[in-house]
Protein backbone atom coordinates (compact mmCIF):
# COMPACT_ATOMS: atom_id res chain seq x y z
CA UNK A 1 0.00 0.00 0.00
CA UNK A 2 1.44 3.53 -0.72
CA UNK A 3 1.61 6.61 1.04
CA UNK A 4 -1.10 9.13 -0.76
CA UNK A 5 -1.18 12.09 2.22
CA UNK A 6 1.43 14.23 2.36
CA UNK A 7 4.17 13.16 4.53
CA UNK A 8 6.59 16.13 6.25
CA UNK A 9 10.59 15.64 6.07
CA UNK A 10 11.50 15.28 9.48
CA UNK A 11 15.19 17.31 10.17
CA UNK A 12 16.74 15.62 13.05
CA UNK A 13 19.78 16.40 15.19
CA UNK A 14 23.54 16.32 14.03
CA UNK A 15 22.37 16.66 9.93
CA UNK A 16 19.95 13.27 10.59
CA UNK A 17 16.65 13.95 8.04
CA UNK A 18 14.09 11.63 7.79
CA UNK A 19 11.73 10.92 4.79
CA UNK A 20 9.04 8.83 2.66
CA UNK A 21 9.00 7.85 -0.95
CA UNK A 22 6.10 6.21 -0.92
CA UNK A 23 7.39 3.09 -1.05
CA UNK A 24 9.86 2.77 1.81
CA UNK A 25 11.58 5.70 4.71
CA UNK A 26 14.73 7.21 4.27
CA UNK A 27 16.89 8.04 6.78
CA UNK A 28 19.82 9.92 5.90
CA UNK A 29 22.83 10.75 8.22
CA UNK A 30 26.29 12.56 7.70
CA UNK A 31 27.78 9.34 6.48
CA UNK A 32 25.40 6.72 5.61
CA UNK A 33 21.70 6.26 3.98
CA UNK A 34 19.02 3.75 4.45
CA UNK A 35 16.63 2.65 2.64
CA UNK A 36 13.51 1.00 5.28
CA UNK A 37 10.66 -0.89 3.52
CA UNK A 38 7.35 -0.37 4.14
CA UNK A 39 7.01 -3.94 4.55
CA UNK A 40 10.03 -3.91 7.24
CA UNK A 41 7.88 -1.70 9.46
CA UNK A 42 6.29 -3.08 12.31
CA UNK A 43 5.12 0.80 13.40
CA UNK A 44 6.17 4.42 13.80
CA UNK A 45 5.88 6.19 17.15
CA UNK A 46 6.34 9.84 17.74
CA UNK A 47 7.48 10.66 21.27
CA UNK A 48 7.62 14.17 21.78
CA UNK A 49 10.38 15.64 19.67
CA UNK A 50 11.61 12.10 18.87
CA UNK A 51 10.24 9.53 16.09
CA UNK A 52 11.05 6.02 16.41
CA UNK A 53 10.45 2.92 13.63
CA UNK A 54 10.52 -0.22 14.87
CA UNK A 55 11.25 -2.91 12.66
CA UNK A 56 9.14 -6.01 12.30
CA UNK A 57 10.53 -9.07 13.82
CA UNK A 58 9.24 -12.91 15.14
CA UNK A 59 7.56 -13.63 17.88
CA UNK A 60 9.90 -13.50 20.90
CA UNK A 61 12.36 -11.54 19.45
CA UNK A 62 13.34 -7.81 20.20
CA UNK A 63 12.81 -5.56 17.11
CA UNK A 64 15.20 -3.37 16.11
CA UNK A 65 14.33 0.19 15.90
CA UNK A 66 15.82 3.45 14.31
CA UNK A 67 15.29 6.95 16.39
CA UNK A 68 15.59 10.41 15.00
CA UNK A 69 15.23 13.32 18.04
CA UNK A 70 15.38 16.87 17.64
CA UNK A 71 12.51 17.05 15.31
CA UNK A 72 9.14 19.29 15.29
CA UNK A 73 7.03 17.52 17.42
CA UNK A 74 3.79 18.33 15.53
CA UNK A 75 5.51 17.31 12.19
CA UNK A 76 6.85 13.85 14.42
CA UNK A 77 3.02 12.99 15.34
CA UNK A 78 1.52 13.43 11.74
CA UNK A 79 4.37 11.65 9.93
CA UNK A 80 3.92 8.28 12.60
CA UNK A 81 -0.11 8.60 11.38
CA UNK A 82 0.70 9.12 8.38
CA UNK A 83 3.27 6.01 7.89
CA UNK A 84 1.13 3.35 10.27
CA UNK A 85 -1.65 3.78 8.12
CA UNK A 86 0.09 3.31 4.84
CA UNK A 87 1.88 0.20 6.25
CA UNK A 88 1.13 -2.90 4.33
CA UNK A 89 -2.00 -5.09 5.97
CA UNK A 90 -1.01 -8.48 8.09
CA UNK A 91 -3.24 -11.24 8.32
CA UNK A 92 -2.40 -13.72 11.31
CA UNK A 93 -1.10 -16.27 9.04
CA UNK A 94 1.10 -14.10 7.57
CA UNK A 95 4.36 -15.54 8.20
CA UNK A 96 7.08 -12.31 9.79
CA UNK A 97 9.93 -11.25 8.33
CA UNK A 98 12.92 -9.73 10.34
CA UNK A 99 12.73 -6.21 9.16
CA UNK A 100 16.43 -5.55 9.83
CA UNK A 101 17.62 -8.07 6.83
CA UNK A 102 15.18 -5.75 4.44
CA UNK A 103 16.47 -2.68 5.30
CA UNK A 104 19.51 -1.19 2.67
CA UNK A 105 22.66 1.11 3.62
CA UNK A 106 24.78 2.78 1.61
CA UNK A 107 27.69 4.22 3.03
CA UNK A 108 28.07 8.46 1.68
CA UNK A 109 31.81 8.98 1.33
CA UNK A 110 33.26 12.21 0.00
CA UNK A 111 35.21 12.54 -3.06
CA UNK A 112 38.40 14.08 -3.23
CA UNK A 113 37.63 16.97 -4.34
CA UNK A 114 35.26 17.93 -1.55
CA UNK A 115 37.66 16.33 1.00
CA UNK A 116 40.10 18.83 -0.35
CA UNK A 117 37.25 21.90 0.08
CA UNK A 118 36.34 20.33 3.84
CA UNK A 119 40.32 20.50 4.78
CA UNK A 120 40.27 23.98 3.53
CA UNK A 121 37.51 25.10 5.08
CA UNK A 122 39.07 23.51 8.27
CA UNK A 123 42.48 24.95 7.81
CA UNK A 124 41.26 28.79 7.15
CA UNK A 125 39.23 28.92 10.17
CA UNK A 126 42.00 27.54 12.33
CA UNK A 127 44.51 30.53 11.01
CA UNK A 128 41.44 32.41 11.03
CA UNK A 129 41.47 31.57 15.08
CA UNK A 130 44.69 31.61 16.06
CA UNK A 131 45.00 35.30 14.38
CA UNK A 132 42.19 36.48 16.40
CA UNK A 133 43.13 35.15 19.32
CA UNK A 134 46.89 36.65 19.15
CA UNK A 135 45.24 39.85 18.21
CA UNK A 136 42.89 39.34 21.35
CA UNK A 137 45.95 38.84 23.96
CA UNK A 138 48.29 41.62 22.23
CA UNK A 139 45.41 44.41 22.66
CA UNK A 140 44.50 42.82 26.16
CA UNK A 141 47.86 42.92 27.36
CA UNK A 142 48.70 46.74 26.10
CA UNK A 143 45.43 48.07 27.10
CA UNK A 144 43.92 51.34 25.97
CA UNK A 145 43.86 52.92 22.47
CA UNK A 146 47.45 51.70 21.85
CA UNK A 147 46.09 48.25 22.70
CA UNK A 148 43.22 48.56 20.42
CA UNK A 149 45.89 49.69 17.46
CA UNK A 150 48.17 46.97 17.74
CA UNK A 151 45.36 44.34 17.88
CA UNK A 152 43.74 45.57 14.54
CA UNK A 153 47.31 45.85 12.71
CA UNK A 154 47.70 42.10 14.30
CA UNK A 155 44.82 41.22 12.79
CA UNK A 156 45.72 42.92 9.41
CA UNK A 157 49.22 41.29 9.19
CA UNK A 158 48.19 38.23 10.01
CA UNK A 159 45.79 38.10 7.30
CA UNK A 160 48.11 39.37 4.80
CA UNK A 161 50.40 36.69 5.99
CA UNK A 162 47.43 33.98 5.70
CA UNK A 163 46.93 35.06 2.12
CA UNK A 164 50.42 34.81 1.06
CA UNK A 165 51.43 31.54 2.50
CA UNK A 166 47.86 30.23 1.15
CA UNK A 167 48.79 31.62 -2.61
CA UNK A 168 52.35 30.22 -2.24
CA UNK A 169 51.25 27.19 -1.13
CA UNK A 170 48.61 27.15 -4.58
CA UNK A 171 52.02 28.11 -6.35
CA UNK A 172 54.22 25.53 -5.18
CA UNK A 173 51.01 22.25 -5.81
CA UNK A 174 51.03 23.62 -9.03
CA UNK A 175 54.72 23.30 -9.74
CA UNK A 176 54.80 19.98 -7.78
CA UNK A 177 51.85 19.01 -10.37
CA UNK A 178 53.65 19.94 -13.32
CA UNK A 179 56.55 18.22 -12.02
CA UNK A 180 54.77 14.96 -11.40
CA UNK A 181 52.80 14.79 -14.89
CA UNK A 182 55.87 15.60 -16.94
CA UNK A 183 58.05 12.93 -15.09
CA UNK A 184 54.99 10.54 -14.50
CA UNK A 185 52.49 11.58 -17.11
CA UNK A 186 48.49 10.30 -17.02
CA UNK A 187 48.02 6.65 -16.87
CA UNK A 188 45.31 5.58 -19.09
CA UNK A 189 43.87 2.41 -20.38
CA UNK A 190 43.93 1.82 -24.20
CA UNK A 191 43.14 -0.81 -26.29
CA UNK A 192 46.17 -3.44 -27.49
CA UNK A 193 45.91 -4.57 -31.40
CA UNK A 194 49.33 -6.25 -31.62
CA UNK A 195 53.52 -5.47 -32.00
CA UNK A 196 55.04 -4.03 -34.50
CA UNK A 197 58.79 -4.10 -33.60
CA UNK A 198 60.71 -0.93 -34.86
CA UNK A 199 64.41 0.73 -34.47
CA UNK A 200 64.99 4.12 -32.54
CA UNK A 201 68.48 5.83 -32.72
CA UNK A 202 68.71 7.41 -29.47
CA UNK A 203 72.24 9.27 -28.21
CA UNK A 204 74.54 7.03 -31.42
CA UNK A 205 72.96 3.50 -29.84
CA UNK A 206 70.23 1.55 -31.56
CA UNK A 207 67.27 0.37 -29.32
CA UNK A 208 65.03 -1.99 -30.50
CA UNK A 209 61.16 -1.06 -29.24
CA UNK A 210 57.74 -2.74 -29.49
CA UNK A 211 55.19 -0.39 -30.75
CA UNK A 212 51.66 -1.35 -30.02
CA UNK A 213 48.90 0.62 -31.85
CA UNK A 214 47.21 2.79 -29.10
CA UNK A 215 49.73 2.28 -26.32
CA UNK A 216 53.88 2.39 -26.53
Amino acid sequence: MSITSPIPVLQGNRGTVLRSNGEALILSRPNEELRIPLVAIARVRADGRSVTVELTAAAGTTPAVRRVGGVSEAAARVFAEAVNRALPERGEEDAVVDGSSLVVTRVLTESPAERRRSILRWGLLSVALVIAALALTIGIREGGLSGVILAVVTLFNGAVAAVATAIGAAGLWVAYRGWYLTRHGITVDAPVLGPRPRRRHDHGADHHVNVWKGVR
